[in-house]
């Protein structure tokens, strides 16, 4: 778990990098920031209300992970703002006019991060049918075979509860029209750049190397791994990680599933900007360093709002909470 009071640098730089990831605007990101602590304080006290859920499908949110997931939310406020005024042809909010026009880089991050944050406190089976099917177009019985941890089991209503999401949250895109994009490198750079800026604080304690086949020692009938393993695995790997250790298994081709960047697939954006060739996506990764008044702020804000981030508790013994 982090401690704010010992490393302050570290923990805000880290989650205001997040916020310029997703709105590479300085003054949008801070306020998504500021935005973020605010939720991470309502949403310990409204988790803090609840009992620890018995559902086997809920996996219970650990304290270092709400700043985080505050962020996360917080930025689907301002998102909506850009996308209501600019792309949906319906509205008249117009009230909300922003600086900041979205690209096509912005949507696909978004309906990235949108699967992730609606995965992260249940089965890991959840996000593998959520971006194997949604993502890569696999059909959900394939991503079904893939190991004995994913069993049928509401597999129907998982894929119908992320389409209805996805379609709720994206209404000015096309669902039923679907892009196969070339295999180019700044799209396997979105699909690299959304996991390793998505995963939960605590994912990140699970690193796998290429030697290690995932499928065996994560998602083995065999295998002693917790499901939040499990999670963090998949969610910083991905599902095309599961189906080519899966693949590794059989010798003839015609056992394997379809290369997974042959099966990416995402939906037309008809109307929405495409980055410029000078548009790079490493500069979503280098923002303007707060300046010493807003870390003031911050820094202040979290003190006032986030007192339970505290170096008492260690990523071992944190406390759990879920929705």
């Amino acid at each position: 778990m982090f401690d704010f009071t010992e490393n302050p640098k570290d923990a805000l730089d880290r989650h205001h990098e997040l916020a310029f990831f997703l709105h590479p605007d300085p003054v949008v990101a801070f306020q998504v920031l500021e935005h973020g602590i605010d939720l991470a304080q309502k949403t310990k006290k409204q988790l803090s209300r609840r009992p620890f859920s018995k559902d086997p499908h809920k996996l219970p949110f650990l304290e270092r992970d709400l700043l985080h997931l505050g962020v996360l939310r917080a930025s689907e406020a301002f998102e909506l703002h850009e996308e209501i005024y600019r792309f949906d042809s319906r509205s008249n909010l117009s009230r909300y006019r922003s600086d900041y026009e979205p690209n096509a880089d912005d949507v696909y991050l978004r309906i990235v991060k949108h699967l992730y944050v609606n995965s992260f406190d249940r089965h890991p089976r959840y996000f593998a049918i959520a971006e194997g099917v949604n993502f890569f177009r696999y059909k959900t019985i394939e991503i079904l075979q893939l190991c004995d941890r994913f069993d049928n089991q509401n597999s129907s209503h998982i894929k119908k509860f992320f389409e209805k999401k996805l379609r709720v949250r994206f209404p000015y895109l096309d669902w039923d029209c679907v892009l196969v994009p070339d295999c180019n490198e700044r799209t396997k750079l979105i699909l690299r750049a959304a996991r390793e800026q998505f995963v939960l604080p605590s994912h990140r304690e699970q690193t796998v190397t290429t030697d290690i086949n995932v499928i065996t020692e994560y998602f083995g009938y065999d295998s002693n791994r917790t499901d939040r393993e499990r999670q963090a695995v998949l969610m910083r790997h991905g599902i095309d990680r599961l189906i080519n250790d899966y693949n590794s298994h059989f010798p003839d081709p015609s056992d394997r599933l379809e290369d997974p960047y042959q099966k990416l697939c995402l939906p037309c954006l008809t109307g929405i900007p495409v980055p410029s060739r000078s548009t790079r996506l490493e500069d979503r990764f280098a923002p303007m360093p707060l300046n010493r008044n807003e870390r003031r702020i911050v820094e202040q804000k979290i003190r006032d709002s986030l007192p339970w981030i505290s170096s008492e508790q260690s990523p071992s013994n944190g406390s759990k909470y879920t929705n």
